[in-house]
């Protein structure tokens, strides 16, 4: 039961950040636009599409939770976290570039 709902809460928390990666995408395509920066906003498609196959894999471990064993679970759950972990960091780097600036403007 702990798998279970782990994995569920797990997989909500995925798709909420793809959402969140999305209106960043868009967000920072319009500025980069606007500024005429650089097209750094394709790292968002390449970091999205990473943390999209760790959801899918998020909803196949959950489907078929009965069907692996205890260490089969845990070598999944540690890729789909370096799979998440990629693409996070894909997307903060062009997050950091088109929008760094505003933590200067905080800072001071």
């Amino acid at each position: 039961m702990y798998y279970f709902l782990n994995l569920f809460f797990e997989g909500i928390s995925i798709a909420a950040l793809l959402s969140v990666v999305y209106v960043l995408y868009k967000l920072s395509q319009r500025l980069g636009e606007a500024l005429q920066m650089k097209p750094y906003h394709h790292l968002f498609t390449i970091g999205g599409a990473l943390i999209f196959v760790s959801l899918v894999t998020d909803l196949v471990m959950l489907f078929n939770l009965m069907n692996f064993s205890e260490y089969q679970l845990s070598k999944y759950l540690f890729i789909e976290n370096i799979i998440l972990s990629l693409g996070v960091t894909l997307c903060l780097l062009p997050a950091l570039k088109y929008w760094g600036w505003l933590i200067k403007e905080i800072s001071h």
